[in-house]
């Protein structure tokens, strides 16, 4: 349950020469300047100027606490709170009971007390129509020069010097990885797009804020099918299912049916022309494939007990191990510090559930769903805002769960937490809701 409050908070001072007084909006500074270390090249400057050492996570923690310093009482998400206290108290009870040192049970247990901060910077700044309307117009202008920057980016990669090629702690970025736009990662910038595709397709409220609906759609869908990040190419092929799906018309299946066409045949050609590396498709077909070699037992466990990708093996790993209620501590395959691991547990659902427990991995589960399903409580009755938006949100966030960190990812966080809040607040302000319209619909 959320309360909206303004906030009236400023922090104010006397110039030395006009005797005016300076008032500035510490939860907006602290948002904009968030914002441009996800989105645009901020991040990627100071990984550059530390030579890899820069994490955006801490950026994140001293924006968000100085947020919390001056607004701190003004938000009472109990659903969230609670989940994330209880997160906690997981951690530290498998911590506790597996004998992990202090070092790394900090370093894990700061993942859920990141996420909730960010969710707190968010709230305090999108809490108006206004700001809503205008966050989500800013996002719309940068990701449509994401794919002109991919392709410059891709053809000036062998001419760039090593400094500029740094990704942070992993070295030196390899020229598909490089390809990430004004983003921090390329699958921050493929999240994000694919988000802002779901409420360009499902919410007519910000619909209304962008021009030339369709040719942004597939534009939009042409970024994330030339991004690198293959995983978001089966997320925003099911975005487009489940929107022809609920809109069964002939006008529709036709405009869907040109579009794709559109798409494959620019793809086709980019790829023949020698722009892409790899063809998206392909790769992400053969990527999905392996999946089907774990019925078989066909998979390689020695890469995954060197700690290399080794996803297959991994699901079968744990397929044929007793469940870990509680896990075996946190840190203890994967240090989220230096991310060093000694098993391949790679992306979130594996790593949560090996190093505390099915227990844990649930709460995360419930923290990602809390935030896409608010709850409202009325007099007697226990209400859950359920709509296309939110549905997608949550199943493309849970997707990147297998391959990806999106907790413990201050971007993805970040853009979740925007384009579910500022949908929570257009939908307070205009309460329409393409699910809720089509129930109302079928029943008159």
């Amino acid at each position: 349950m959320s309360r909206i409050v303004q906030p009236s908070q400023r922090l104010s001072g006397a110039t030395p020469f006009s005797g005016r007084q300076i008032k500035i909006n510490v939860s907006a500074l602290a948002f904009w300047l968030m914002f441009a270390l996800c989105y645009l090249f901020l991040s990627r400057f100071l990984v550059i100027a530390t030579l890899g050492k820069y994490r955006l996570g801490v950026a994140v923690v001293a924006l968000s606490l100085l947020s919390l310093f001056f607004y701190g009482s003004l938000v009472k998400n109990i659903a969230l709170m609670a989940t994330t206290a209880a997160l906690c108290a997981v951690i530290f009870l498998s911590a506790w009971i597996n004998q992990v040192s202090l070092t790394k049970f900090i370093s894990f247990v700061r993942i859920p007390i990141i996420a909730y901060l960010i969710y707190h910077l968010v709230w305090h700044f999108i809490n108006s129509q206004t700001r809503a309307e205008k966050v989500l117009r800013y996002l719309y202008i940068i990701a449509v020069f994401q794919l002109p920057l991919i392709v410059l980016q891709r053809f000036t990669y062998p001419w760039l010097p090593a400094r500029l090629k740094f990704g942070s702690l992993t070295g030196q970025l390899s020229a598909a990885d490089f390809g990430i736009g004004s983003f921090t990662g390329d699958s921050s910038m493929s999240f994000c797009l694919t988000s802002l595709l779901i409420l360009l397709l499902f919410d007519r409220r910000v619909q209304a804020l962008v021009k030339k609906k369709w040719l942004v759609a597939v534009w939009l869908t042409l970024t994330v099918l030339f991004a690198n990040s293959q995983i978001q190419h089966i997320t925003v092929a099911l975005v487009w299912a489940m929107f022809i799906l609920s809109h069964l018309r002939i006008t529709t299946l036709m405009t869907t049916a040109v579009s794709a066409i559109a798409v494959v045949v620019l793809i086709n050609a980019l790829f023949q022309s020698g722009v892409m590396t790899f063809a998206p498709l392909v790769h992400t077909q053969a990527r999905f494939s392996k999946l089907f070699l774990i019925f078989e037992g066909d998979v390689n466990e020695e890469s995954f007990f060197r700690g290399s990708h080794a996803r297959e093996a991994a699901i079968y790993y744990y397929l044929h191990e007793p469940i870990r209620w509680i896990g075996d501590g946190p840190g203890v395959n994967y240090d989220t510090a230096t991310r060093e691991r000694t098993i391949g547990d790679w992306g979130h659902a594996f790593t949560f559930y090996a190093e505390v427990g099915l227990i844990g991995w649930l709460l995360s589960i419930c923290f990602f769903s809390v935030l896409a399903f608010p709850v409202r409580i009325g007099r007697a009755t226990l209400r859950m805002k359920i709509s296309w938006t939110r549905a997608l949100m949550f199943l493309a966030l849970n997707i990147l769960c297998f391959i990806k960190y999106p907790m413990s990812n201050s971007a993805m966080m970040f853009t979740y937490c925007i384009i579910l809040i500022g949908h929570q607040v257009l939908s307070a302000s205009h309460p329409i809701d393409l699910l809720e319209h089509q129930a109302a619909g079928a029943t008159t």
